[in-house]
């Protein structure tokens, strides 16, 4: 089997609990395809992925590159699947993994070994979150099977239903085929809507209507004088109208390194701290307000999910790993991480529906600010800090040893100065009180 430029187009259906497909195409923001050495590829998520059930990556094939003949994929990372199946097929490679329980997605997926590659693969994806209900009494002839060349397991999967109220919706590549049923095709592997399937199984047909006799067949013993039949009022549609249609609401918040970044005025201490005085967005509350990634210190989240209220949002971190997520009273949740070691950047997307939030976190990594151990910071402190300016690397006042001395150093010690005078510290792993939720 040959690949080419490995055209490595990677469709992870994740069936988390929400009433609408939202999909993200081209550049994969949310996995990526990288070089473990040698011929050897491996696929892993940037960051975090919550609520995940199942996963199909589709790596599209050439001539350039060549794919090993024994176990050309393998399983790998922490994630327990109870099923992981990989199918060479003329038009590419099919991986598909799935789990009776969601899971917490983050790290290695798999690993591709190539006995050639001539040329850099690459990756694209598509993210799907919907509401997938299997139908356990579909006839097997509705069924689609992906047979796998490497050994003889194969993998059956059953016709699945998106819900959503009146409305059926699906991500699909082929459109809708001209019986009215909605495909999403990728290789063997289907998803077939159908909008005569309810949650009690397939709706009955309607009753059998008497087929009108011919009028010379009709046997009279009399003939009768036909009479006025009164108007009946017209009975109301028993669907109701569709509600006027939403445009998809996307929301990117600017960090508070951002602000740093843009500031032009007089770099003072009061000035700087000022950067941090306004909450990055209404609605959504951080304990501690300050995190520090020193790879030990906890922080949470608190927010309120737009879209349809009942509906499990899609929470995905970059820069940070997700330790737990909690739905809190009045449609509130609770997302509780860990940030990256050595970070300044980490940030939680929210994909709800159709709407999408981008929230970055206030992290910074933790340094030592203290003059002499046991003294308490002063302002005099701070200003001496920032009168080190131009210095070369290894020079103080390079807070991150990146050999420069800009606004990435003012906003790393503004940090750690306020988490230490005005802030408490996220801490050590301990336990720490619930968030009170924030107002909408």
């Amino acid at each position: 089997m040959k690949i080419n430029s490995i055209t490595a187009v990677a469709a992870c259906l994740i069936p988390c609990f929400l009433a609408n497909s939202m999909a993200f195409g081209g550049t994969c923001d949310f996995m990526s395809l990288t070089s473990a050495g040698g011929n050897d590829y491996i696929i892993k998520t940037n960051g975090s992925i919550s609520n995940v059930q199942s996963i199909i990556l589709k790596v599209g094939y050439s001539d350039e590159n060549r794919l090993a003949s024994k176990q050309p994929v393998s399983q790998e990372g922490t994630a327990q699947w109870t099923f992981f199946n990989s199918t060479p097929r003329s038009d590419g490679l099919l991986i598909y993994a799935s789990t009776q329980q969601p899971l917490h997605l983050s790290g290695t997926v798999a690993r591709i070994r190539f006995a050639r590659v001539t040329t850099p693969p690459t990756l694209a994806c598509t993210i799907t979150a919907d509401y997938v209900k299997s139908e356990k009494n579909q006839d097997t002839s509705n069924n689609s099977t992906t047979s796998g060349s490497s050994g003889n397991s194969s993998a059956t999967v059953a016709d699945e239903t998106v819900k959503s109220g009146d409305s059926f919706t699906t991500q699909n590549d082929q459109g809708t085929s001209s019986n009215g049923l909605e495909t999403s095709q990728f290789g063997a592997t289907s998803m077939t809507v159908r909008p005569d399937v309810h949650d009690g199984g397939e709706t009955p047909p309607p009753p059998h209507e008497e087929q009108e006799q011919p009028e010379d067949e009709l046997q009279h013993d009399e003939e009768v004088t036909p009479t006025a039949q009164p108007e009946l009022p017209s009975q109301p549609d028993a669907t109701p109208p569709p509600s006027p249609s939403r445009s998809p609401e996307h929301v990117e918040y600017r960090s508070i390194l951002s602000r740093f970044q843009a500031e032009a005025g007089e770099r003072t201490p009061s000035a700087l701290m000022d950067l941090f005085s306004e909450p990055v967005a209404q609605g959504i509350s951080q304990t501690p307000p300050i995190g520090l990634s020193d790879g030990e210190s906890i922080v949470t989240l608190t927010l309120k999910a737009t879209g349809d209220d009942g509906a499990t949002p899609l929470f995905i971190l970059k820069g940070a790993r997700l330790l737990a997520l909690t739905r809190e009273p009045g449609g509130f949740w609770a997302v509780k991480t860990l940030p990256d070691r050595g970070v300044s950047e980490a940030v939680l997307t929210v994909l709800s529906g159709e709407d999408s939030v981008v929230y970055p976190l206030t992290v910074a990594p933790r340094i030592n600010i203290k003059p002499k151990e046991g003294e308490p910071l002063t302002e005099a402190d701070f200003t001496a800090f920032i009168a080190q300016r131009g210095g070369e690397q290894g020079q103080a006042g390079d807070l991150n040893g990146d050999g420069k001395r800009d606004y990435l150093d003012d906003y790393i010690f503004t940090a750690n100065y306020l988490a230490a005078t005005s802030t408490p510290l996220s801490g050590a792993r301990t336990k720490e009180p619930s968030p009170s939720p924030a107002q909408p």
